[in-house]
């Protein structure tokens, strides 16, 4: 698994854990997104948070 990969895996568990612990409306999250940059600061993996993530 390449560290990107890891990053990704690692921030959808931690939109899942933020969802159970405030369990909201997707609404509230409308127009938010984690987006997961490279050492050069480049967005290589945008996940929006106002879906919910499927594993």
């Amino acid at each position: 698994m390449s560290s990107i990969q890891a990053a990704v895996v690692s921030a959808l568990e931690a939109v899942e854990e933020l969802r159970a612990q405030t369990p909201t409306s997707s609404d509230e999250w409308r127009g938010w997104r984690l987006e997961i940059v490279d050492g050069s600061g480049r967005a290589v993996q945008v996940i929006p948070l106002d879906t919910h993530s499927a594993h």
